[in-house]
């Protein structure tokens, strides 16, 4: 995948919806800089980021990594892959988060008890 080809035809898609860098990255919930790398290659955005710009869009997720628009639809099949994909990595993430949660507050329970058997002079 070429990443400034990618980046070169998000930037090319943000301007044909007339769209600034800080619309796009307030309709994404990201920074204006975030887009600004996309648009120069230098990072490719989150899947689930791409699932947002190809509606935003109205191109296929596969048009975006290939950088450029496409004759032939994506296949039902592969645009079904995907979005299992992108569900995938949003468990993924909400799974190490409620972990790291867990982790938090063990620590501060921890701590709390530390602070107790210290100040009681155990």
């Amino acid at each position: 995948m070429d990443q400034q080809k990618v980046g070169k035809f998000l930037k090319e898609l943000r301007s044909e919806k007339a769209l600034t860098q800080g619309q796009l990255a307030e309709m994404l919930g990201v920074s204006n800089r975030s887009v600004s790398r996309w648009e120069n290659g230098v990072t490719m955005p989150d899947f689930d980021l791409l699932i947002q710009m190809s509606k935003i869009y109205k191109v296929k997720i596969g048009e975006i990594l290939d950088g450029e628009r496409k004759d032939r639809s994506m296949d039902k099949h592969e645009e079904e892959t995907l979005l299992k994909i992108a569900e995938y990595n949003n468990a993924e993430k909400r799974s190490f988060a409620k972990r790291l949660h867990i982790v938090c507050i063990v620590g501060l329970v921890g701590i709390a008890v530390y602070v107790a058997i210290n100040f009681s002079g155990l």
